[in-house]
């Protein structure tokens, strides 16, 4: 007769609610913890072979990983009593006591990882010692005793992980497709490779080879083998210290962005981690660089006090907690923006030696037409008449030595000079369709977009000191009403505050009917519905889309720069396309409009000269 089990019951014969369960079942969710998917197992083993010296990690996998995986080390191995011992729950080589945790540097240090690999699938390790003359096979399947043998095997590591999740199949049942499970481990590897640049990082799948990294020692090495060549050279490099936060690593050009986040990597003392608030340092300081949905192609190493990082707030160590985050948010968003200034981001120019810009001529004369109320100082900007006066975008050759050239200069006086060197004049041989100004120099064409110039020169303007006088409400003479869907009217009335400060002065007139009696002096005596539209059109975009990217009153900035700029389909006379790229070499960002499209592009001699076949 088979046995029935009886439950526990308390008194009154009760069942009772709280068990103790037995070890394998404790096992199994403990592995939960650390063992969520295939990635998971590939992050644990790796790291454990990044902590034993290898300088070599080759991992394959099967199905996705869900079948098979494999990870092969050169790193210092292990004996035959610590290959058994590494089964046991909390065994660990990495520390000795709590004090420990608070300055830990390695990687996998809860010694976790093999035993709950091995509570939820079939676990070889084969492992030898460089001096041992022979290594030891150790087996465990499904959290059951390790089996032991000697067996011939080169020096370091290697673990095999077989039927993941076989004895929990509702885990294994709400893993992915094998596509997005090994695009997970191969996210995973990428980070490691690219905060381990100095180790060869191989990936196959289903005996394909996915990826291999270098091991070089260069972290651009380790970003051109990821995520290719084009995208390498279309990095700027990171190198900043202040407060005892180091920044280095590289920063995408606004030319090599992409549509999510996926190739934006956080990197703090060796580890991989996620930080909204290191995310947000990045993506503040590309605000008016990229267009919305556009993302930064970033890997950023800090190294700081490891008491400064606590990385037990994420069950997998994927999330960290920083002391000071505010102080390193800054620290970090300083050495971004100073990359950035100091680039040239026109595209087209990214193979050229630039330091900083090119230089438009002119004949001297002052601004003029819809640009000489946005200019204050371009009647004075440069020599007798009749001399050519340079107008930056920043270009300089790189085989002068700049610092030495000026050695006395602060930092900022230092990058505004590197703006007005120039490697070669160019010329404003006139205007394309009534949308681009043409402008011809050594390195090429340079072709302008006169509404986006036209823009950022009006953004800059109105966040200096001159904004005060384009900011503020202008009366109208004959104010107009505008009537409003009911989505648009709770736009309006949830932005009062910042739609006063901005210049304009709305009032209810009676159901979903505004009156407008004044508008931003920048719009000009001009402003009528079509340009109040044309603002909240702009504003319910910000808010559909933006997410916070930019701070809303720099946002309001940017929409009524737009709506006041220069339109495309605007014929200029040379004049006022000179007085429009003299105001443009003057702002602190000249390659995009604020809300991120491209200012200027170049097309290069040497594009010019092979369309036409020439050497």
């Amino acid at each position: 007769m088979e046995e029935v089990r009886q439950e526990p019951t308390g008194k009154r014969g009760r069942r009772s609610r709280v068990i103790v369960l037995d070890e394998d079942t404790a096992n199994r969710i403990a592995a939960g913890e650390v063992v969520q998917r295939p990635a998971s197992v590939v992050k644990e083993l790796v790291e454990n072979s990044i902590d034993a010296g290898s300088d070599r990690v080759i991992v394959r996998v099967w199905e996705g990983g869900q079948k098979r995986i494999e990870v092969t080390d050169n790193g210092h191995g292990m004996g035959p009593d610590d290959a058994v011992l590494a089964f046991e729950r909390h065994a660990t080589s990495k520390i000795r006591s709590a004090e420990d945790l608070e300055a830990v540097m390695t990687l996998g240090f809860r010694g976790e990882a093999l035993p709950s690999i091995a509570a939820v699938s079939r676990v070889e390790v084969t492992t030898r010692t460089p001096f041992a003359p022979e290594g030891v096979r150790v087996r465990v399947a499904g959290g059951s005793r390790p089996q032991s043998e000697p067996v011939g095997c080169p020096v370091g590591t290697r673990v095999v992980v077989q039927d993941l999740f076989y004895n929990t199949p509702a885990r294994r049942k709400h893993l992915k497709s094998q596509g997005v499970e090994l695009r997970r481990i191969g996210h995973v590897l990428s980070v490691l490779a690219l905060a381990y640049p100095g180790i060869v990082f191989g990936l196959s799948h289903n005996g394909r080879k996915r990826f291999q990294t270098p091991g070089s020692g260069r972290l651009l090495d380790a970003i051109g083998a990821l995520y290719g060549v084009k995208t390498a050279k279309g990095m700027l490099p990171l190198d900043y210290s202040e407060a005892g936060v180091s920044v280095r690593g590289y920063v995408g050009r606004p030319t090599v962005s992409r549509g999510t986040r996926d190739q934006q990597t956080f990197i703090v003392n060796g580890r991989g981690i996620q930080n909204p608030s290191l995310r947000g340092a990045v993506e503040s300081a590309y605000v008016t660089l990229l267009p919305s949905g556009r993302y930064p192609v970033v890997v950023v190493v800090l190294e700081l006090d490891p008491r400064r990082v606590d990385v037990n707030v994420h069950p997998a160590k994927e999330e960290v907690r920083l002391a000071g985050e505010r102080e390193v948010y800054r620290v970090l968003r300083r050495a971004v923006v100073q990359a950035l200034q100091q680039a040239v981001l026109i595209p087209g120019a990214e193979s050229t030696p630039f330091l900083s810009a090119p230089v438009f001529t002119s004949s001297g004369s002052g601004g003029s037409g819809p640009f000489s109320k946005v200019s204050s100082s371009s009647s004075s900007s440069g020599g007798p008449e009749g001399q050519h006066a340079g107008y930056n975008l920043g270009v300089k050759s790189q085989q002068q030595d700049f610092w030495r050239e000026v050695p006395r200069r602060t930092y900022a006086e230092e990058v505004e000079t590197r703006r007005a060197g120039f490697l070669a004049q160019v010329r404003i041989i006139g205007q394309l369709h009534a949308r681009y100004i043409l402008a011809e120099g050594e390195e090429g064409l340079f072709l302008v977009d006169q509404h986006a110039a036209h823009e950022r020169v009006y953004y800059d303007r109105l966040l200096g000191e001159e904004g005060k006088d384009f900011v503020g409400p202008q009366n109208l003479l004959v104010p107009f009403t505008l009537e409003l869907n009911p989505g648009e009217l709770d736009l309006v009335m949830e932005n009062t505050e910042v739609l006063a400060k901005a210049g304009f002065e709305l009032l209810p007139f009676g159901g979903n009917t505004i009156l407008v009696r004044a508008v931003p002096t920048i719009f000009g005596a001009g402003a009528n519905e079509e340009t109040l539209r044309g603002f909240l059109d702009r504003l319910k975009e910000f808010y559909d889309t933006e997410s916070g990217r930019l701070e809303k009153e720099e946002a309001y900035l940017a929409m009524a720069a737009c709506k006041a700029a220069v339109k495309a389909r605007e014929s200029l006379s040379i004049e006022e396309m000179e007085a429009l790229l003299r105001d443009l070499s003057r702002t602190e960002q000249p390659y995009t409009c604020p809300h991120g499209r491209p200012t200027v592009s170049l097309v290069s001699r040497q594009e010019i000269d092979k369309r036409f076949g020439r050497g």
